[in-house]
């Protein structure tokens, strides 16, 4: 899998998001011949339509791997209604991508550090993905100005999580990773926060697994960077873990460089003029 993923990105680099190469059975550039150039003639007659039907005739798409392909989704504004479904999102994509839901006791804590505060604090800039059916599958949340964002996150959030939260379990009485969340609660404070000039605004997105791989990503960037722009933002800046080598891939190919990086964090930044 792993092999195949590097020789997408390498030759093509066709898909934004797209989780491995299709080998011109599922994406756009592939099926319409935006590739062709790329490929000598020998081998572009299998990025076609026709290779595409023959392969799906003789090898049929199992749900289990491309259950994606066939479902469309919705970019709507996040309403209070929708929290507790972004919040369950953002469990199972916490773990670097990946859901980490054995690795917190309480399933909330994750989405009440990196979800609540926007959609109380920043609704204007709070959007989320959601399938045909309504169920919420992705978000991108952020806000125009940090400073006064991290002002109110201090000073308003926090002091309500700790009502919920009065302490911090000890490592006795937590081994998993709710204490690093509940401890950021109780500790952090407004030098807690990278702020970078130029990159007044930020934001995070995460998609579920199901809504990964048809270029939501992409159209959900585009969206809150134009709503961004409408709003008069300069630029734009994220964080993200050192070792989601996708999310760097992903990253980088929507238009976002390195501010910053420590072993254990990336922070990319986009101008916005």
């Amino acid at each position: 899998m792993a092999e195949m993923n590097t020789w997408n990105e390498s030759l093509f680099g066709c898909c934004d998001d797209f989780p491995i190469c299709c080998f011109g059975c599922c994406c756009t550039p592939c099926l319409f011949g935006s590739n062709a150039e790329k490929i000598d003639d020998r081998q572009a007659g299998l990025f076609s339509p026709f290779f595409f039907f023959a392969s799906i005739s003789s090898h049929p798409m199992t749900a289990t791997n491309n259950q994606s392909i066939l479902q469309s989704f919705n970019i709507r504004p996040c309403t209070i209604a929708d929290e507790e479904s972004a919040i369950d999102v953002c469990l199972k994509t916490g773990d670097a991508g990946n859901d980490a839901t054995l690795l917190y006791d309480d399933p909330k804590l994750l989405g009440y550090r990196f979800v609540s505060p926007y959609i109380h604090l920043s609704p204007e800039l709070a959007f989320i993905l959601e399938d045909l059916e309504g169920n919420v599958c992705g978000y991108v949340l952020g806000t125009l100005h940090s400073d006064i964002f991290y002002q109110q996150y201090v000073n308003e959030w926090l002091s309500k999580v700790k009502q919920l939260y009065p302490k911090v379990p000890s490592d006795e009485e937590s081994v998993k990773q709710d204490r690093e969340v509940l401890r950021s609660f109780h500790n952090d404070n407004l030098q807690s926060f990278k702020l970078f000039d130029g990159y007044p605004s930020h934001l995070h997105i995460d998609l579920l697994p199901k809504a990964q791989g048809q270029g939501y990503g992409t159209k959900m960037i585009h969206h809150i960077v134009d709503e961004l722009k409408r709003l008069g933002s300069k630029g734009v800046h994220l964080q993200m873990s050192a070792n989601n080598a996708r999310a760097f891939r992903f990253y980088t190919k929507v238009g976002f460089t390195v501010l910053e990086q420590d072993p254990e964090t990336i922070w990319f930044g986009k101008k916005l003029t």
